[in-house]
């Protein structure tokens, strides 16, 4: 009986021992064996690289230790989960010159630059990782209408997403957190980009930056930009942006700005951000503040700094702002006495009444009554659960 025990140890020993050299040799043989081209025509240099080609989609097979370079437009680059990472230099995927390439579901590491496009337009980069690259996650230069869109952008050395000499980009949904420099910056003369959208925090200087040279006409809206270690908002002499609807919390400064003059809200009734430090009172509504009754906007502007203010500042996260509980008339993330004392101020009233107020009409139709009294009461007493710091609201806080 001992010397089967020995033998089936034996045995098993020496599967587990080849179990382990087999995947110690699939770790090695992924592909580390130079550049990988994207050709013109379509074909992939070196052949024997891991990416399978079908028509004009290119899908990783394995992972990738070197540089890919695009030469081909229209096409999609699909990293099927797999990784691409280098040795701390060089260009994870780099595309010069080129039209209406989507990268895709990779995960890219250790290079200059994750990604960089360069004289390129209408391209898409989506769904991707990007960490610990030494200088950006995503660089753009020279290039227009592109979309960065739900990508995490972690940990990168320098910035996590830099627009550079860049219009008409959009970046949207995606993480940008915990970088060496600025989460999003947009620099160089990088005209009507949209940031909208994305979650911005724990970079160590400002969560979105935007100047070195006059760059005027982006939009900045629908932003969580939290806990950067620096400024949430740093504006370097770029005029003529505009900057709305973005929950500003636990920044060393929220906003730091250099010889620039912007919009800071979208006028009335669309309202500007949310501050985390503003604690003014809202008592009126209206486009002047002037109107009896609550809005859930500030009756008092935010000041930025001399030149810039935010003259409709949000009471609560924008997320929230733009959907509250039923009934919480003042948006205060609760439904209380306080809402209950703007309803019964325009109690009665309709269109052109002067004790009107469009935020008391609960239920829209035209007319403050028993009916927005009754939903008021359905919502009496109950606070909007769960609101995370950054401003979100999970679908589970509101009553309908």
């Amino acid at each position: 009986m001992l010397c089967i025990n020995i033998k089936a140890t034996a045995v098993f020993l020496t599967v587990l021992l080849t179990t382990a050299l087999a995947t110690t040799y699939n770790i090695e043989k992924a592909w580390a064996g130079g550049t990988i081209y994207i050709k013109p025509d379509g074909s992939v240099d070196p052949s024997a690289a891991p990416i399978q080609r079908a028509g004009d989609i290119y899908t990783f097979v394995d992972n990738i230790y070197d540089t890919i370079v695009v030469q081909r437009d229209n096409i999609i680059i699909d990293g099927n989960g797999y990784i691409l990472q280098g040795t701390g230099s060089g260009i994870g995927i780099d595309i010069s010159n080129g039209n209406n390439v989507t990268i895709k579901k990779t995960h890219i590491a250790q290079f200059d630059y994750g990604i960089h496009l360069y004289k390129s337009n209408s391209s898409i980069i989506s769904d991707n990782n990007l960490t610990n690259n030494i200088q950006q996650g995503i660089f753009i230069s020279n290039s227009s209408s592109n979309v960065i869109s739900r990508n995490n952008v972690v940990s990168n050395v320098r910035e996590g997403i830099f627009l550079w000499l860049t219009n008409t980009t959009t970046v949207t949904g995606n993480n940008v957190s915990i970088n060496g420099g600025d989460g999003i910056s947009i620099a160089y003369s990088s005209f009507y980009n949209t940031i909208i959208n994305n979650t911005v925090s724990h970079n160590s200087e400002a969560g979105i930056s935007l100047g070195w040279e006059i760059s005027t006409g982006n939009v900045i809206s629908g932003n969580n930009i939290t806990n950067n270690v620096w400024a949430g908002i740093y504006i370097d002499h770029s005029n003529g942006n505009t900057l709305y609807h973005n929950n500003l919390l636990y920044n060393t400064n929220q906003v730091v700005t250099v010889g620039a003059t912007n919009a800071w809200d979208n006028g009335y009734p669309s309202g500007g951000n949310y501050w985390g430090e503003y604690t003014d009172i809202d008592l009126y509504w209206g486009p002047s503040q002037s109107e009896t009754g609550s809005d859930g906007i500030g009756d008092t502007p935010r000041t930025v700094d001399g030149g810039n203010r935010d003259n409709y500042p949000l009471m609560s996260p924008y997320e929230y702002w733009s959907n509250p509980i039923p009934g919480d008339i003042n948006k205060d993330m609760k439904v209380d006495n306080n809402d209950l004392y703007q309803l019964a101020i325009a109690y009665g009233s309709s269109l052109e009444k002067p004790n009107w107020n469009p935020n008391s009409d609960i239920n829209s139709d035209n007319i403050v009554s028993v009916s927005d009294l009754f939903r008021l009461g359905k919502n009496f007493g109950k606070p909007a659960d769960n609101t995370s710091p950054n401003g979100k609201t999970p679908a589970s806080a509101r009553w309908k």
